[in-house]
């Protein structure tokens, strides 16, 4: 199907979204989407093919803005460079949790787009590998004899924090977490992974 750049492409990006949103997506049709957009239906078609292709474009937007955070230059101090790097991701995540919750319905019945939902994910985990073997081959981490194993277990550890946090409305009953904290305690494990223990890199310059 042939993209066109415009508004009323991203107005149905939009609506669709909002949609999904309130009634999940099994329960969401194209005229839902169309009507919320403002749109006719034919106007649709000439956009996306169905309701799984409207999907699939808003979940690559979010997969894009949240491996900008992983790929980011963060410079300065090394334990600053990975509590933004965190920061950012959660913020990202939190700003999309919209869409994880719809996630798990699609991929749950289509499982053409959960390989697609696996194949992008594991570009994070590369993304987080090479990081990691820069930082051993600099001097400014341990050496690591297996970085795909921490990239997926520290990775993952963000990604199900979040989604647990975000999408799950968890913890209940108690006093919710605060941003800053969720950052300290993430980016505290990975620091502790990953930084020799006798090096003290929270104060060196590394970039």
């Amino acid at each position: 199907m042939q993209k066109r750049s415009g508004g009323t492409r991203e107005k149905l990006l939009a609506a669709a979204r909002e949609c999904f949103a309130k009634k999940g997506f099994n329960s969401t049709t194209v005229e839902d989407i169309v009507e919320s957009a403002g749109v006719a239906r034919g106007t649709f078609y000439i956009y996306f093919a169905n309701k799984e292709a409207i999907f699939k474009d808003i979940y690559e937007l979010m997969q894009k803005e949240l491996f900008a955070q992983v790929s980011s230059p963060h410079c300065g101090r090394i334990y600053r460079k990975i509590a933004s790097a965190n920061r950012g991701y959660l913020e990202k995540y939190q700003q999309f949790k919209d869409v994880h919750k719809v996630l798990t319905e699609v991929c749950n019945q289509n499982p053409d787009f959960f390989a697609e939902v696996k194949r992008l994910r594991y570009n994070f985990i590369e993304k987080i590998v090479n990081n990691i073997t820069k930082g051993v081959e600099k001097g400014i981490y341990r050496k690591i004899d297996n970085p795909l194993l921490y990239a997926y277990a520290l990775g993952g550890m963000v990604d199900n924090f979040a989604n647990i946090w975000f999408v799950n409305g968890e913890p209940t009953g108690q006093k919710p977490f605060e941003m800053e904290e969720v950052v300290k305690c993430l980016s505290d494990i990975w620091y502790t992974a990953l930084v020799p223990d006798d090096k003290s890199l929270r104060e060196s310059e590394e970039c």
